[in-house]
């Protein structure tokens, strides 16, 4: 996939695309007229009104708050090893040999070359899940 900036409207057309599969696979599961109703939205996200658009932009919107909320901790620790260890030792991972060294370190001065290599890390530790899916 080519990157591109984030958008609501492509985050909208994600969710629609995962409704429409998980609608039809749970089909046959409900009533013949809500199944028929759904059908009725089997369709592109691009075709469909604007008040059923409106119902996947409030799914893509949390979407967005959880990935706002992993950049706002990304750069409330960016270049600064030291707070983050102070405010977030529970949540690093003590068995990792990067999270050591922070640790470790947490009291002394970081060199130019170490700060780097810190924003590199927590950048895939504030999104290590999109990550761990491009190393499988």
């Amino acid at each position: 996939m080519k990157p591109k900036p984030l958008d609501l409207e492509d985050l909208a057309s994600i969710e629609h695309e995962q409704w429409i599969e998980w609608s039809k696979a749970v089909a046959g599961e409900v009533s013949r007229d809500r199944a028929k109703r759904w059908e009725a939205y089997w369709i592109p996200y691009k075709q469909l009104p604007d008040g059923v658009k409106e119902q996947d932009r409030a799914y893509a919107k949390k979407v967005l708050e959880r990935i706002k909320s992993a950049c706002e901790f990304y750069l409330k620790y960016k270049d600064n090893p030291k707070q983050l260890v102070q405010e977030q030792e529970d949540i690093l991972d003590l068995s990792d040999t990067q999270t050591q060294f922070l640790v470790r370190q947490k009291d002394s001065f970081y060199t130019e070359t170490a700060i780097l290599e810190y924003n590199e890390w927590l950048f895939k530790l504030a999104f290590k899940d999109v990550f761990r899916e491009e190393s499988k």
